[in-house]
């Protein structure tokens, strides 16, 4: 725009105006006339003709500029939700006049970012942004003008958690949509079924990859339990089931296993398991040995076992219970299971092998002197020599033993597992997983557990581990109320939670008995989820949580990812977090990154641009911490500069960039001394993150 706009509005609105009063003065003339001359003759047709051809004119003409004048409107809109670089956060704003406006203009069109400086003075803050700013500095710095934390309207009336609904009572609640559940468990096995009739080696990407995709559409366990039941349709049946048709569906299950969540293999393999138990339980001598029933079931658990969905304890529980019957149809599931994974077996665990065979051996030495026939025991010298070629490692021996198409598959298998992901195989036994329905499945995220139940020696197993962690057998009732509005009075919530609040004497015995929990990798994020919390609750900012995740971090990596992956999740409910919740997690974040446990690089995950409310919040306090950090400038100049460092944090420099200038710059002169060093460290941390390119302000 060469000319400036607001000249441009004053003379199409001058024009306009003209246009009307000279509309108004004729009608009101014309009106006089028609009165005047009612009964008199009236003008020549001419005449009127042409003032009626000037009035369409007029009307045309006017209607144009009209036109123009909302045209110029839309685009002054746009510019000015440009110049407003976030719309959301309802600043007022005085306009440019003038020449500014359009030089303004000119240098936006032309890409000239760093002229924007000069109009600074233009986006001029209502005095209630002054206040949030003043604010967010006084919390950050530990208290109000008033010496006390800020509290909000909804932190008053509402309460400190909602209700708490247990699952039993989730379940009844459930029932009343009985009829849609059944529609869409009708719908989501009949996609499955389709599915499943398909699934070959050519297609099996696709196919994981759209039953993922259901399973992040509906429930988790719906479609576990569906999916479980049709694997058990599909291969458990009376007649053996073809060997590379079990080995896909295990495959499957592997894959799923990796990318969506270990409760997905651990579910499936606990549903074949205890079904194998319960016709072992009712095995008929007479069609047990014709039924190939429970030859599917293990010839499944033992391919899922050679794709490392769970590790070798709980196949060797198995060949330990078949091995003490060791009747006819024993024997042959013993066999079945020994020749598809009796030499990886060997080599994961050899030591539970040696002894498996011994005890087998003495077994058969008991039937063979037992047997009056010796036909009957020709079956058992058949697998006592394909035990012997196992120990003996000698595979030429073992007759229909072809690897090939299995090491095959497991290469396929790591094309199709995910980036990152942790296939780490289930450490459960088989007394685990007999007890389940009783106990629980404490190898389950989220699931209820109690060992208590399983036996004496369990219970004193678990006993001594308690005590072995400094962990308390029972735990108070006051203790377990606050653990339930927490919602984590689950193992291994709840013990997370006893040693971080009760069990610990300081930040560094915490840390020792949180390392002797030994939890599984599965259970590991629930650490700082528990740590996260309990820092954002509390009345008061408490150190202590900071201390003791940046020892954990600086022991080991793995926990520098797990609480950065703790806290994206955390800054997702930032807007639902009360103004308490709010500082107390920005002074927790700001203790890390100046300590290096974390860096600046952890915000990449929020959208600037959209940010509001509570998230301004939180960013305004966190950076007013770091930048009024009590270490000096050497510190703040090195949390800022490793942003400068990576080529991919650009748009986070700029963003922080443009947020420190709409939200950290006051236009208040004060002789606080807290202000004027914050305003030197906010030009000092611009400078910085200038340095790495991007769009100077």
């Amino acid at each position: 725009m060469s000319s400036s706009v607001s000249d441009r509005m004053a003379r199409l609105q001058e024009y306009v105006n003209q246009e009307a009063r000279k509309m108004g003065t004729f009608s009101e003339e014309e009106g006089g006339k028609k009165k005047k001359n009612k009964n008199q003759a009236g003008p020549s047709e001419e005449a009127e003709t042409d003032k009626n051809t000037s009035n369409i004119k007029d009307k045309t003409k006017l209607k144009k500029l009209q036109q123009e004048i909302e045209a110029d409107n839309k685009e002054i809109k746009k510019l000015s939700t440009l110049l407003n670089l976030n719309a959301k956060s309802r600043k007022k704003m005085v306009p440019l006049l003038g020449d500014d406006f359009g030089s303004l203009i000119e240098d936006i069109e032309g890409g000239h970012m760093q002229h924007l400086n000069k109009y600074k003075h233009a986006d001029v803050e209502a005095s209630d942004s002054e206040d949030d700013l003043e604010k967010d500095m006084a919390m950050a710095l530990g208290q109000t003008n008033e010496g006390n934390i800020v509290k909000r309207e909804e932190e008053e009336s509402q309460s400190v958690g909602g209700k708490y609904v247990p699952p039993a009572l989730r379940k009844l609640m459930a029932l009343n949509t009985d009829e849609k559940k059944k529609e869409q468990l009708a719908g989501m096995k009949k996609t499955l079924k389709g599915l499943l009739n398909r699934l070959a080696e050519s297609n099996l990407g696709g196919i994981a990859n759209q039953i993922e995709g259901m399973y992040s559409k509906f429930s988790r366990n719906d479609m576990s339990e569906v999916f479980t039941s049709l694997l058990l349709e599909s291969l458990v049946g009376p007649t053996l089931t073809p060997e590379r048709l079990v080995q896909e569906h295990a495959m499957l299950v592997a894959v799923l296993s990796a990318n969506i969540g270990e409760e997905v293999g651990a579910h499936i393999l606990n549903e074949f398991v205890l079904k194998w138990s319960d016709q072992s339980e009712d095995l008929d001598s007479e069609k047990g040995l014709e039924s190939k029933e429970l030859d599917n079931l293990l010839q499944f658990i033992a391919n899922l076992y050679n794709f490392r969905v769970m590790d070798a304890t709980l196949v060797y529980g198995i060949l330990e219970k078949l091995a003490e019957k060791f009747g006819e149809k024993e024997v042959e599931l013993i066999l079945l299971v020994l020749r598809d994974v009796g030499f990886t077996l060997r080599k994961d665990d050899p030591l539970a092998l040696k002894s498996l065979i011994t005890k087998i051996q003495s077994k058969a030495a008991e039937a063979e002197a037992q047997s009056e026939d010796s036909t009957s025991f020709t079956r058992i010298r058949f697998m006592l020599e394909v035990v012997q070629a196992i120990r003996n490692n000698n595979m030429a021996k073992v007759p229909n033993y072809d690897p090939t198409h299995v090491e095959h598959l497991k290469k396929v298998l790591k094309g199709f597992v995910r980036k990152g992901t942790q296939n780490a195989p289930l450490k459960v036994t088989l007394e685990d997983l007999l007890k389940a329905r009783e106990c629980g499945r404490w190898w389950i995220v989220g699931s209820a557990w109690s060992g208590s139940m399983i036996d004496g020696k369990t219970e004193e197993r678990q006993q001594d581990l308690n005590t072995a962690k400094g962990l308390e057998t029972e735990f108070s009732e006051k203790f377990k109320e606050r653990a339930a509005k927490l919602q984590l009075s689950r193992p291994p919530r709840i013990n997370i939670l006893y040693i971080v609040t009760e069990g610990s004497e300081d930040y560094l015995d915490a840390f020792q008995k949180l390392s002797q929990l030994s939890l599984p990798p599965t259970q590991e994020r629930e650490l700082f989820s528990v740590i996260l919390l309990c820092a954002q609750k509390g009345k008061e900012y408490n150190a202590f949580f900071a201390y003791l995740s940046n020892r954990m971090c600086k022991f080991d990596r793995k926990y520098k990812r797990l609480i950065q992956f703790a806290l994206w999740d955390k800054f997702k409910e930032l807007e639902d977090l009360k103004q308490r919740e709010i500082a107390n997690l920005a002074k927790f974040l700001s203790h890390l990154i100046g300590e290096d446990a974390v860096n600046l690089s952890i915000l990449k995950t929020i959208s600037f641009m959209e940010v509001e409310g509570q998230t301004v919040s939180f960013l305004r306090q966190l950076l007013i911490s770091l930048l009024l950090h009590p270490a000096g400038a050497d510190t703040v100049d090195k949390i800022f500069s490793q942003l400068s460092l990576s080529p991919k944090l650009r748009l986070l420099r700029q963003s922080l960039r443009i947020f420190i200038f709409k939200f950290l710059s006051s236009k208040k002169q004060s002789d606080d001394p807290n202000h004027q060093l914050l305003s030197r460290r906010i030009e000092m941390a611009t400078e910085i993150l200038n340095k790495g390119g991007g769009a100077l302000l």
